[in-house]
């Protein structure tokens, strides 16, 4: 059963209490170990971007637009952290647009802008915006435009907070990184507790491939 952040945070504590003996008294060791939590998640987020229990399909954020090719993905809730594909919606006559690296993209469409407006076929992205190879026709206005994308996992709240990691299975990566994070801070410069610290980051490098190994087969069972 996953552990709620104040059972994580008590048992990070418990494994630095084992592991050296510190003052902690100008120190909000509860805090700092939330936040290495709160970390620990946005690395493995952004390492693995098939993480079933963080993807999302939007369909009601963006709407295709006549004679306009650029669309911004700024305005997503919850932010995206990975973009997987982009569909215009039209019954069963959908389409999914394919991608294209921008330089391969730019390529082909130095100046989409001078291009006729029809349906698209492929998509690149440039910061917070997507582009398409030719502005939308007048045929396609209104169109929901679905993005489906991987979110960020919730941050906690705070140390107190009884809610468990958007993350499935992910206790023990969540531990390590926040133990190593957490030794560092009060190592100040105690070579022996850095020693200790890298190598609780090395073992969380180790879990985070086999996290990330186990998402691959997952999304290949679903293809």
């Amino acid at each position: 059963m996953a552990k709620t952040c104040a059972q994580l945070i008590s048992r990070v504590k418990q494994l630095i209490g084992r592991a050296c003996t510190f003052s902690s008294s100008t120190l909000d060791l509860d805090n700092i170990i939330l936040d290495a939590l709160n970390e620990a998640q946005i690395t493995i987020a952004r390492k693995v971007p098939n993480i079933l229990e963080l993807q999302v399909k939007d369909t009601t954020t963006l709407d295709a637009t006549t004679d306009q090719y650029e669309y911004d993905l700024s305005g997503f809730d919850p932010v995206i952290a990975h973009l997987m594909t982009v569909w215009i919606l039209n019954g069963t006559e959908s389409k999914r647009l394919r991608y294209k690296h921008k330089d391969d993209f730019d390529k082909l469409y130095p100046d989409v802008s001078a291009i006729a407006s029809a349906m698209p076929d492929y998509y690149t992205r440039r910061g917070n915006k997507i582009e398409f190879n030719c502005p939308v026709s007048s045929e396609y206005n209104g169109y929901a435009i679905r993005i489906d994308y991987c979110k960020w996992a919730a941050e906690f709240a705070s140390a107190a907070s009884t809610e468990t990691s958007e993350l499935s299975q992910a206790d023990q990566g969540l531990i390590l990184f926040a133990w190593s994070e957490s030794l560092r801070v009060l190592a100040k410069g105690n070579a022996g507790l850095t020693s200790v610290a890298d190598e609780k980051i090395l073992l969380f490098n180790e879990w985070l491939d086999e996290y990330s190994d186990y998402h691959d087969l997952q999304t290949e069972e679903l293809t």
